[in-house]
């Protein structure tokens, strides 16, 4: 007789749902994959106490299966994937794995095994203490206290092995706990996680994969790309080299939501960025006493020539032989066209501008069912010249379009802009400049990728993706810890294209998240840097710019200005639309119907981009415009589509004065 196997998803669910275990993803698809029936994990279930288990993933899952009479504490299982989740301390995740793999079927450890890296498990564990504390601790004396204390044994939680003493399992618990509900309040953490920990406690994902497929010691070495030497320094040390090294708040970071996408999600978002456009727009003197679309075609106004004001939704747009402009536009009653004459030049000027999709109010006067515009109003930014100022020395400094693993890298420019990050070059008045550099940001295509393009493994110098990001890891991983890095994903990056673009998955990029001082963002994100007592930092909105070749393309004010010589006009232009990528097709994108989340919501003190691969720095209103330069030499596509980018140029930023300088780290 055949075991009823599982066929469908939601029969593995439902399996272990039936049984009150939440299971992971990971977890499902393994199941089907390994062709597991109901039987075997029901004996699963029966061999092992799961009583107290809550949620089971693919490795703890794996783990028991293999040794089915183990006991497992599953609350220190639940702490260990939390903290893991939430990027708190990675290590007791995977030092909880080893211990549990260190068993052998009776439950007891092997003689041999190192399973627990125990000096930097207790080390994670003390500092987590004394932040709950806030507290400053006596690294040595608390090492000391805590020493005897496993946060793996099998005993109830809160007791030691004799049952008398208390562990620090309830500790990290209610730490963890804190730590999770101040991320989801503040946005992201303050773990000490970097404290007393090596690249060389645990193997990375990529590495064990590698091994995997080439089953030899080679491929082990090669993946080796980060120095023995290489330590996190304590977190005290660096706070004293920068004070600012963990003063930062992440105000949007994109959180994917796994569900279907129905044709509804596309109304939804479409909807909610209307509502919100029409908000800003009604905020005008001009459009106060805007009215629907439906209300123009009343009895009242259809035979009239009355004055109106409307707010809608660009539906299509298209210029006449005589170079008169035919605009149409919709809201949730209806649509109506509006007609821009010719002779109104400053109105055509704003019609060079406008984009499908795109959300704009109109007054005129509405007669013969059509609106004749007077003005047209964007939804823009607010008026404001002044520029925020930071009370003291400190710079931030914007790359993008490193492309690791392209033949074209630049190689010896980007180690030249390494070598002066940690003052090893450089004239002292250079020296003393890069000291001062508290913030980088790192706007998408840290790696060139593989696949992006066809032919692109004729242009590569590392065909593996997983070695990509290793390579790019240990470049990231001579800045100077004590500086704060955030990185974003770009269109060459390995996450799905459509955006917003989640943060790097750490399937293929592990390495960055082994760095302490290293942010991991979503495309697009915004983070604030540099709060101060009496002064409220500086918000910083970063976006690859995928969107930006098809308004290049098509839209004539930008195209006749300067096309992709100038970064500047196409960021003015989505400011001005208060969305990175207001028309439909300008890129792909994933419909959520929770909001728009491509919409400019919060006037940034800094918009940051790449993609272009030539630098550009402009201010427009109280908002800096920078776009960053490149790491990549002239590619084949480049040159035949007649790009010319300026590779290794880094513009850097002085808070306090707001000067920006563009340093060249290349060959002019």
């Amino acid at each position: 007789m055949m075991a009823d196997s599982f066929k469908l998803e939601k029969e593995i669910y439902d399996f272990f749902s039936n049984r009150n275990i939440l299971v992971s993803p990971d977890l499902v698809d393994f199941i089907l994959e390994r062709g597991i029936d109901k039987e075997q994990c029901e004996a699963l279930l029966s061999n092992n106490d799961l009583s107290d288990c809550a949620v089971i993933n693919k490795d703890m899952f794996d783990s028991i299966l293999s040794k089915p009479f183990i006991q497992v504490n599953w609350k220190d299982f639940e702490r260990a994937l939390v903290s893991k989740e939430f990027d708190e301390n990675p290590l007791l995740y995977s030092g909880f794995l080893r211990y549990i793999n260190s068993l052998d079927s009776s439950g007891k450890a092997e003689a041999d095994s190192q399973a627990l890296p125990r000096q930097s498990l207790s080390d994670t564990v003390v500092l987590e203490k004394a932040k709950s504390q806030n507290s400053v601790v006596d690294l040595k004396k608390a090492k000391d206290a805590e020493k005897n204390k496993n946060i793996f044994q099998g005993g109830k939680e809160g007791e030691s092995e004799s049952g008398t003493e208390p562990t620090t399992g309830a500790i990290t618990k209610a730490t963890t706990e804190a730590s999770i509900k101040a991320t989801t309040k503040a946005g992201y953490s303050t773990s000490m996680r970097a404290l007393s920990t090596s690249f060389d406690n645990s193997k990375s994902v990529a590495q064990a994969k590698r091994e995997d497929r080439t089953g030899g010691e080679e491929a082990s070495q090669a993946a080796k790309t980060l120095p023995e030497s290489f330590q996190y320094a304590p977190e005290e040390e660096l706070l004293m080299k920068n004070p600012d090294y963990n003063n930062f708040e992440i105000l949007f970071n994109y959180e994917e939501l796994n569900k279907k996408r129905e044709v509804g999600d596309f109304v939804s978002l479409l909807k909610k960025r209307y509502d919100f456009l029409k908000s800003l727009l009604l905020s005008r003197n001009h459009l106060s006493s805007s009215v629907s679309i439906k209300r123009l075609f009343s009895p009242s106004s259809r035979n009239g020539n009355d004055s109106a004001r409307v707010i809608g939704m660009i539906y299509d747009i298209r210029k006449t032989n005589n170079g008169n402009y035919i605009i149409e536009v919709e809201d949730p009653t209806g649509s109506v066209r509006v007609f821009v004459s010719s002779d109104n030049p400053s109105l055509v000027e704003i019609c060079k501008t406008l984009v499908p999709d795109a959300v704009i109010g109109v007054e005129g006067n509405f007669s013969r069912n059509m609106l004749f515009a007077n003005q047209i109003f964007l939804p823009g930014v607010p008026i404001n010249t002044r520029l925020k100022r930071s009370p003291d020395d400190a710079y931030a400094l914007f790359i993008s379009d490193i492309h690791v693993g392209s033949n074209q890298f630049l190689k010896d420019d980007f180690e030249k802009f390494l070598g002066w990050l940690r003052e090893e070059r450089g004239s002292k008045e250079q020296k003393r400049l890069a000291s001062l550099v508290k913030y980088i940001f790192v706007v998408g295509d840290l790696v060139d990728g593989v696949g992006v393009y066809p032919g692109q493994d004729k242009e590569l110098d590392v065909t593996d993706i997983y070695k990509q990001y290793e390579i790019a890891a240990e470049y990231l991983s001579r800045i100077p810890h004590e500086k704060r890095v955030f990185v974003i994903p770009g269109n060459h990056d390995a996450v799905r294209l459509a955006e917003p673009q989640p943060a790097f998955t750490k399937r293929y990029a592990e390495p960055l998240y082994n760095l302490p001082n290293v942010t991991v963002l979503t495309n697009p994100s915004m983070v604030r840097i540099h709060k101060k007592e009496g002064f409220p930092g500086f918000d910083v909105l970063m976006y690859h710019g995928y969107s930006f070749d098809y308004y290049v393309a098509n839209v004539d004010a930008i195209r006749q200005g300067g096309g992709y010589d100038r970064a500047d006009l196409i960021m003015r232009f989505l400011l001005n639309m208060r969305h990175l990528a207001p028309t439909h097709t300008s890129t792909l994108f994933v419909p959520d119907n929770r909001d728009d989340f491509l919409l400019i919501k919060k006037v940034p003190d800094f918009f940051i981009t790449g993609h272009i691969h030539k630098s550009s720095i402009s201010n427009y209103n109280s908002t800096t415009l920078i776009c960053g330069s490149c790491w990549q030499a002239r590619t084949s596509f480049q040159e035949k589509v007649g790009h010319h980018p300026e590779p290794s140029k880094v513009p850097i930023v002085n808070l306090r004065t707001r000067d920006v300088k563009l340093l060249c780290f290349g060959k002019e």
